[in-house]
């Protein structure tokens, strides 16, 4: 049975042409965007841990591809460190306005009751 998945597609273009580097990227350029290049690495593996397989130099500078996509998605996650204290500021303004203004009404309920 032949699977619709658009990763197996294009698995099966590279597979038909390995040597096509266009086909590598394109395969790799799918599988970040769709944020699997888990599932891509699972593929080029077996390829390039085989010493017989005449692709395994190919697939070794695939997965080395494949290691730098996945690095530059965690950058991008990075949450910048100037952010994260802007962040802080604000939550930490909140809370005090609001602490602030529960004691006050405390205090003007206190002072109405007497």
């Amino acid at each position: 049975m032949v699977s619709d998945d658009a990763i197996d597609s294009a698995w099966r273009e590279v597979l038909a042409a390995f040597d096509d580097e266009a086909a590598h990227k394109k395969f790799l350029t799918l599988c970040a965007s769709l944020d699997r290049l888990a599932e891509a690495g699972q593929r080029y593996r077996p390829i390039k841990d085989d010493p017989d397989d005449a692709r395994a130099p190919m697939a070794q500078k695939q997965v080395v591809r494949l290691l730098g996509l996945a690095m530059k998605d965690l950058e991008s996650e990075k949450t910048d460190p100037a952010q994260q204290r802007s962040h802080k500021t604000t939550l930490f303004l909140i809370a005090f306005g609001v602490s602030g203004a529960l004691i006050l009404s405390a205090l003007w309920s206190m002072l109405r009751a007497t």
